[in-house]
């Protein structure tokens, strides 16, 4: 209808007509284009994660440290001498992340697991924001971050996040104090016993696929 619209007012015999015909066109373009470029609060690409690593202190080893480097996306799906690109499946990055002694793909990494090493360990909505980023299959750019299917049943305390899915959300998790909690899923939303929010967090549930 919009469309129709404007092309009524394209052949209106009034030359102002004609400029706020234009010029509406443009700004409805122009809101388009902005809602294609922006990612809300729960969509992930490389530079989110980046960030992330970076603030925890994991880019001060891992320049090249075992062959790895968080320099950028390329390296870090190139991964290093022990998983090679298998580091982009969950299993391996969380576990060396979370898992003192971790038995990573070809060889064993020693010692204390990597977030205890860190400077600023990642806290659990950072280390679930990484692993629903490898489950998403690594997108490098957030406007392609998308998942089919999710159970969130982590305690989410404190935190700004948008738990978006194209098909089935489910969840059995606490939202403790202080957060701002959205869950949106395409076909449907199942809270189970056990789901819980704290009278000083907010909580919005809505059905609607990955944008």
């Amino acid at each position: 209808m919009l469309i129709d619209s404007f092309k009524f007012y394209s052949h209106a015999k009034n030359n102002q007509m004609k400029i706020l015909s234009l010029s509406l066109i443009i700004l409805y373009f122009s809101l388009c284009s902005t809602k294609a470029q922006t990612c809300n609060s729960g969509e992930l690409g490389w530079s989110e994660i980046s960030n992330m690593l970076t603030a925890a202190g994991c880019t001060g080893c891992h320049g090249m440290a075992g062959g790895f480097s968080l320099a950028s996306y390329t390296n870090f799906i190139q991964g290093g001498n022990n998983c090679g690109s298998d580091i982009t499946q969950s299993e391996n990055f969380l576990g060396a992340i979370t898992i003192d002694n971790f038995n990573a793909c070809q060889g064993t990494v020693n010692g204390m697991s990597m977030n205890d090493r860190a400077t600023n360990p990642l806290d659990s909505l950072e280390l679930l924001q990484i692993k629903r980023w490898l489950n998403a299959g690594v997108p490098e750019l957030c406007e392609n971050f998308c998942l089919n299917n999710e159970f969130v049943q982590t305690t989410l305390s404190g935190a700004l996040y948008h738990f978006e899915v194209d098909s089935v959300l489910e969840a059995n998790n606490s939202i403790a104090s202080n957060a701002d909690i959205t869950y949106e899923a395409g076909q449907r939303i199942t809270l189970y016993s056990g789901f819980n929010v704290d009278v000083s967090s907010v909580f919005h549930a809505y059905i609607g696929a990955c944008e």
